[in-house]
């Protein structure tokens, strides 16, 4: 039996905000970035402590193609440890992808600085040995338009077409990681992708412009380790799955439950997943009249969102007050602005007098109708 210790979108990030806003703890650091480090190292203390054989990190270890030092430091203190205990595979990603031809990918120089360590830029199948036996990875990193089709494949085909063609060499790609299994060893799929079964946050699967794959293409592995989209999931029988982000990144991940996924490979029995929770930050939203009732907790990044009528906004000032002094917490309150109903006599085609009859009579202005009358008379007749 192997055991295999995975996750992916990590987004290590120095300048992650809480709801859009920076916000500094105690001791000057971004809470919000200390938050990414301590979910990673979560993982790696998990991964140790269940004897994991192999860690698998499917993408976007960092949030951006330039990471900081610090950002650096964080990923480089995480896989000594991790490397020190068991072989690692971290999969390219689209966040690291470089801006330029000149530039490299940002988790290019991990590569050959911790024994243990296989870093995937490209789609490739490599063995690694583990202390339970070999295991083949299969890597699938994000699709680059670029690398997988040439300029003039893609000459004169619209969007649509273009994403249709790359979408077919990646499948291809697959097929041929297929073909390449060794009798009697596990072959596994590494890869920081889109499916067109899978679901987002809002509810929906991915867009027209997006390069996909189907699950049914990636069914023929022993096991499909995914990174891209954050919210966990599974396909099929179980065996093709993303294991979603280890902290929360906004109110869309409220109410999802973040983890790494520990999992138990064996030939001729059945797969065995496990969900191990990281401490990641909750998110959490309240209504103008919950928020009058609710605890105060300085550790849950909190928004009241709703509408209400300026009368209750104006009453709620002393509760608002009291949780501004959380920097974590967020207003999203909308101000009902309340307006007048026309008359009904005002649907209908009217003079200018009988328009003014009818505002001085809804109104109740009747004793100004006379003058009013005089003065538009008045102005109508400078005007003829």
């Amino acid at each position: 039996m192997i055991r295999l210790a995975c996750c992916a979108d990590i987004h290590l990030d120095d300048k992650a905000t809480a709801a859009g806003r920076l916000v500094l703890g105690a001791d000057g650091h971004n809470v919000r970035a200390v938050d990414r480090d301590r979910c990673l190292e979560a993982f790696v203390d998990g991964a140790i402590a269940q004897a994991c054989h192999l860690a698998v990190i499917a993408g976007d270890l960092f949030e951006r193609p330039k990471p900081t030092p610090s950002e650096y430091c964080a990923a480089e203190r995480a896989l000594d440890r991790l490397c020190g205990a068991m072989p690692v595979a971290l999969c390219g990603d689209n966040h690291g992808l470089p801006q330029s031809p000149l530039e490299q990918h940002a988790i290019a120089p991990l590569a050959g600085r911790h024994p243990g360590l296989t870093v995937f830029l490209r789609p490739d199948v490599q063995t690694i040995c583990t202390m339970e036996g070999d295991i083949q990875i299969a890597a699938l990193p994000w699709p680059q338009r670029s690398i997988l089709a040439a300029k003039e494949d893609l000459a004169g085909l619209g969007p649509e077409a273009i994403n249709d063609l790359v979408a077919e060499k990646l499948a291809a790609i697959v097929r041929a990681m297929l073909a390449s299994r060794q009798p009697d060893i596990p072959l596994i799929l590494v890869g920081h992708v889109m499916l067109r079964e899978a679901i987002f946050d809002n509810g929906q699967g991915p867009d027209t412009g997006a390069i996909t794959l189907s699950a049914q293409d990636l069914a023929g592995f022993d096991l499909a380790v995914l990174g891209d989209i954050h919210r966990a999931q599974a396909f099929g029988d179980g065996r093709i799955f993303y294991t979603g982000s280890l902290d929360r990144t906004d109110f869309g991940e409220e109410h999802q439950e973040k983890s790494w996924t520990c999992v138990e490979l064996a030939a001729g029995e059945p797969l065995r997943l496990a969900q191990f929770p990281t401490p990641a930050r909750r998110y959490l939203t309240y209504s103008p009249e919950e928020l009058e009732r609710m605890p105060f907790d300085p550790d849950v990044i909190c928004r009241v969102n709703g509408k209400i009528s300026q009368e209750d906004y104006d009453s709620m000032q002393p509760v608002l007050a009291y949780w501004r002094n959380n920097p974590l917490f967020v207003e999203e309150i909308e101000i009902a602005r309340q307006t007048r109903a026309r008359s009904e006599d005002m649907r209908s085609e009217l003079s200018a007098e009988a328009a003014l009859n009818v505002w001085a009579r809804t109104q109740g202005k009747e004793a100004e109708l006379p003058a009013l009358l005089e003065a538009h008379r008045e102005i109508a007749g400078a005007t003829k």
